[in-house]
């Protein structure tokens, strides 16, 4: 029973070397902004996390509508791939080699004027934007508030993850013809209940030098022989 324990107490130790806490991985917050900004910068709380800029592609014009991130320009016929696209917004960051990141999920709120894209997908570097994460299907000018699920995408670690909004066909939000130059669409904050920034969440683990994770198993090792070999000496003496 007391190896159990003891066992127990290592486990414990291991995940003191490899501690895992799940929490906000990025946010971008928009209240205030004019929605006309060329960029703005997202807030990764965690150290091992350096965020990317929530910009536009170069397809894109901006305009302003407040509390978000808007634009103009989505009316070029469709790409031959989403890679090749070049009316999107860019949003991610970057993981370094001593922090691993397992996504949850991302809420996000979009919205689209009635001659702006009516259909778009989230898509991202993972397979060069080739399939669609989410589909965000924009009737008129009702505001959407998805909760996506991103659990499929892995363990991160030492590598940058870019996101991307990409018009899926070209078909405006009204659905009575093509995507206007002229028409919007938009990210705001996630406003399902109460606003809050568009947020990534997911676990945040620290990856520790091998030497660190050598030196928990060695000294957990050495204290299960010692401890459970104790009570048979014990038990010899009497």
């Amino acid at each position: 029973m007391k190896c159990l324990s003891l066992w127990a107490a290592i486990g414990t130790l291991f995940l003191a070397c490899h501690p895992i806490y799940a929490d906000v991985v990025l946010q971008y917050d928009l209240e205030g902004m004019l929605g006309s900004e060329a960029t703005v910068a997202g807030i990764a709380p965690d150290g091992g996390i350096a965020a990317l800029d929530l910009r536009r592609g170069t397809g894109l014009g901006s305009t302003g509508a407040a509390d978000s991130f808007n634009s103009n320009g989505w009316d070029s016929p469709p790409p031959i791939s989403p890679s090749a696209a070049d009316e999107y917004f860019s949003f991610g960051f970057t993981v370094d080699g001593a922090t691993s990141v397992v996504l949850s999920d991302l809420t996000i709120s979009t919205r689209s004027s009635d001659t702006g894209p009516g259909t778009l997908g989230l898509y991202s570097n993972l397979d060069n934007f080739t399939a669609s994460l989410h589909t965000f299907t924009q009737s008129g000018t009702t505001p959407l508030d998805p909760i996506i699920d991103l659990s499929s995408l892995g363990t991160l670690t030492n590598q940058t993850v870019e996101f991307r909004l990409i018009e899926i066909g070209n078909t405006q939000a009204d659905g009575t013809g093509t995507t206007s130059g002229g028409g919007t669409f938009r990210v705001t904050n996630f406003e399902r209940s109460a606003s809050q920034p568009i947020t990534f969440s997911g676990t945040i683990s620290a990856v520790p030098e091998p030497s660190t994770l050598l030196g928990c198993l060695i000294s957990g090792l050495i204290l299960a022989s010692v401890r459970c070999r104790s009570p048979r000496r014990n038990l010899q003496a009497e």
